[in-house]
């Protein structure tokens, strides 16, 4: 589960480099094979961009490993209160990959859930 830790610890840096003083929320779910990790926070603006670091940046990479380490994995906004979501789905190491479009279309249904 090194993945998963990896990529909380890179989109929650995110969320405290790139909106410092506001609140966000980092959620983890996890089914045995697969783990969807998403960061929230709720300044206005933009949905953050993906960098072309050069070589010898010192930053700009987050996103990046993200992207490497997910089967999927995205940002929305949300229309009512403007919130940014970064999420990822990460597969268990050793374990069976969901293929893609079935990745996105979990994230796609549990976006859209009611909570109980």
């Amino acid at each position: 589960m090194d993945d998963v830790a990896l990529a909380v610890t890179e989109l929650a840096t995110n969320a405290l480099r790139h909106v410092p003083g506001e609140e966000f929320r980092v959620a983890l779910t996890y089914d045995g094979r697969h783990a969807l990790v998403e960061v929230e926070d709720g300044a206005p603006g933009e949905l953050p961009r993906v960098p072309c670091p050069t070589d010898d940046s010192c930053s700009g990479r987050g996103l990046l490993l993200v992207a490497g380490l997910s089967l999927a994995w995205g940002m929305e906004m949300s229309p009512y209160d403007r919130r940014k979501t970064v999420w990822s789905i990460i597969a268990r190491t050793g374990g069976s990959a969901l293929p893609l479009a079935a990745a996105t279309a979990v994230r796609a249904l549990r976006s859209h859930a009611t909570p109980a």
